[in-house]
Formats: structure tokens, sequence, C-alpha cells
């Protein structure tokens, strides 16, 4: 806290905090003019002042300051005029908001990271929140998403959804707090797509990524199909070996016969069986 004369901004009073903050001894401070310490930027001080001329008060405003020994910090400053004395001053009140501004900062960053890991996904990451409204999604679902869906909830975007297992899945990894995995069917223009699901829950919603296995699943069908046709193939080779053995049986019997005299008159029959 301190207070300044507003017709010449010399400081006529400051408590502890603000002397632990910047640095300085009480004498050090006495008959002196905030600016001529050099502890906050002027474009700051002259806007701050502005608007006290203008309302009388100003609340909450972002101020950057730094020390004596010119460590920087962030506070969120306050200020309204008083008569004391008769005289026209400001009471300034400052709250240090450093800490939080730092822990603003890492969170903004490792929001920044966690978007552009989203963001290099191949597949579809959509984020919702515990209402099953649309929070976030990525460059690979804005061509099923826009800018409006922001907000909305899951049917209200896909009606078709209401009652569909994947919405069933949502809810019960909400209630449980056990991801679910699943597979979901899509009909689009006539296709049909087929979608792997895996939803992750966590305190603020839900995180699902989308992997569209349609061509996994087509060669899984035609894998199957010539499998079939391998196994026919099979079973006919087996059913003709099964003919041949009996047939060779025969065939080896004519020709003995065939060499007998008593025969000889058969020959010709002989031969076309055998041949």
């Amino acid at each position: 806290m301190i207070i300044t004369r507003a017709s010449d901004n010399i400081m006529i009073d400051y408590n502890k905090s603000f002397l632990h903050l910047a640095g300085f001894k009480y004498k050090e401070l006495q008959n002196k003019k905030a600016m001529d310490l050099n502890l906050w930027p002027v474009e700051e001080r002259n806007e701050v002042i502005n608007i006290i001329k203008e309302k009388g008060s100003i609340h909450n405003f972002e101020g950057h300051f730094k020390s004596k020994s010119g460590e920087t910090y962030t506070g969120l400053l306050s200020a309204e005029t008083l008569d004391i004395s008769g005289e026209r001053c400001i009471l300034f009140v400052t709250n240090d908001i450093t800490e939080r501004k730092q822990i603003e900062h890492r969170l903004l960053k490792s929001e920044a990271k966690y978007r552009e890991l989203a963001e290099s996904i191949s597949d579809i990451f959509i984020a919702l929140d515990s209402e099953l409204r649309y929070v976030y999604w990525n460059k690979k679902a804005q061509d099923k998403m826009s800018e409006e869906f922001v907000g909305k909830h899951l049917t209200e975007v896909f009606p078709e959804l209401k009652g569909s297992l994947t919405k069933l899945k949502y809810h019960a990894a909400l209630a449980t707090g056990q991801p679910q995995f699943f597979e979901d069917i899509r009909n689009y223009d006539k296709s049909q797509q087929v979608y792997n699901l895996s939803v992750y829950p966590s305190k603020e919603g839900l995180s699902v990524l989308i992997k569209d296995i349609t061509e996994e699943k087509q060669l899984e069908k035609e894998m199957a199909r010539l499998g079939r046709l391998n196994l026919v193939g099979q079973m006919a080779g087996g059913i003709a070996h099964e003919i041949r053995n009996p047939m060779t049986s025969v065939r080896g019997y004519l020709q003995f016969l065939g060499q007998k005299k008593e025969f000889e008159k058969y020959i010709d029959r002989f031969q076309l069986m055998i041949n």
C-alpha cells in the first residue's frame, strides 16, 4: 500500500508489505516520488493516473513492477482518491500476483504443447466436457466439425447418436472413470464407415481418439472371402483325390485283363476306359 499527494506525487505513507516487496527501508522513501524510484513503467503509471483523474478510481489493473534490486513482479493494482487533512491524495493498493501469472504461463505452455500434440495426430481427436458438450477437436476432425459446434451437446451436433452405443459408452466412461474401447458404424452419403473409438475420462470431461478402420474391415472381409475360396479349393482337391484312388485300381485291373487271350476281343473297350 502507498499513499501519495495528488499535487506533487510525493509518497506520504507506505506499509511494510510494500517495503518488503520493493526492497526499501522506510527512511529511504521519505519525501520521495514513486516515479523517481523507477519501480513502475512510465507508460503504465500515466495510464493509471489518467484513469484516476477521469473516474476517481481504478480497480484490478495488471501492472508490471520491479524492486530496488531489479527483480520484476506482476501486481493487480487498485487506487482511490481520498482527502487527508484537506489535501487530495491517492491510495494505491497492489496485490502481488507474480506466482499466479507464472503458473498461468506454465499452463499456457503446457496447453500449447498438448494442443500441438493433438494437432499432429493422424486420427480424429475430440474433447468434450462432463456434460458432453464439444470443447475442442483437431484438424483431422474439421471436415465434420465447424466453429459453431463449440459448446454444443453431442446429440445437438449429431442427432443420430441419441440412444447410440457411442453415447452409452461416453456416459459409462464418465460414470466409472474407466476408459472405454469400442467400434462404431456410421453411414455417410450411402457409404458405411467403421471407426475404432478410445474414450479417456478425466475430471474435466472426455478425451476421445477416433480411428477410421473402414479399409481394415474391408480387407478383413476380403481375406475371409479368399480364405473360404481356398477352403473350397482344398475340398475339391480332396474329392478329386478320393475319386482318383479307386480309378487307379480299376485302370490297373483292366490293363491286367487286356493281357489275357480270352479278353483280346475287348481290348479296344479296355483302352477306351483306361484313357
